[in-house]
């Protein structure tokens, strides 16, 4: 599970796609506690992250990314804004969170399964349209993580990051934090597909699944650990 903000790019001619498939968030609440009123629920929920998406033609299902292979569709992505204006980014339904991406709903949580094709990362939402931002200072923040079936070999994590929280959403991009877009961290990741509403294509190697251009913003790990390792 992976907390916090990110930026949402909206727009006309040369913007990024939303596809028409029904985005379904994942409920969890989390608590607010202080020493006056005690704890109080809020309710939230959590978006999957948008590299981890179904990515394909606007109003077509030809696909503009294949994940099996890591390239780009080479007749609908030529160049990045072309891209962007040609490839609509999906919804996901509760249904294909649990069965395709492997989160699944779970008493005050969610349970985060592996699956093959799907390492599943997880954005808090504070409503459908905007991350939750977390404001710690002088607060305490406190988690529970059940790690008994998480063995050597697979990581689990909490961390903070600097996402805005719109996701992105601007001009250049219809989808936003709904759709979990604008991620970044510390590692300047290169495996972006899209950046302020362009695809990141340029010099894209399908070895490593990177491009060009990294996302970069200050991360805070608060815990990663399996079975063996806490």
């Amino acid at each position: 599970m992976f907390l916090r903000a990110a930026s949402c790019l909206l727009g006309a001619a040369t913007a990024q796609q939303v596809g028409k498939m029904y985005e379904n968030h994942p409920p969890m609440a989390i608590a607010y506690c202080t020493m006056e009123k005690g704890c109080v629920m809020q309710p939230s929920s959590l978006t999957l992250d948008a590299n981890m998406r179904w990515l394909h033609k606007a109003n077509d299902v030809t696909t503009c990314y294949d994940p099996m292979q890591e390239q780009w569709n080479a007749t609908l992505c030529k160049e990045p804004t072309a891209c962007a204006e040609h490839c609509a980014i999906d919804g996901v339904n509760l249904d294909a969170y649990t069965n395709t991406y492997g989160v699944a709903l779970a008493p005050r949580g969610v349970k985060l399964n592996y699956v093959k094709t799907s390492q599943p990362r997880v954005y808090m939402l504070e409503n459908e349209d905007k991350y939750r931002l977390f404001k710690l200072k002088n607060r305490e923040f406190a988690f529970d993580v059940d790690v008994s079936n998480l063995p050597s070999g697979l990581n689990g994590a909490v961390y903070f990051v600097e996402m805005e929280a719109h996701g992105g959403r601007s001009a250049a991009n219809k989808a936003g934090a709904a759709y979990g877009l604008g991620y970044c961290d510390a590692q300047c990741p290169r495996n972006i597909k899209f950046l302020d509403g362009a695809a990141n294509l340029k010099e894209w190697d399908p070895k490593s699944a990177t491009g060009l251009f990294g996302h970069c913003c200050a991360e805070v790990d608060i815990w990663e650990a399996n079975r063996a390792a806490t």
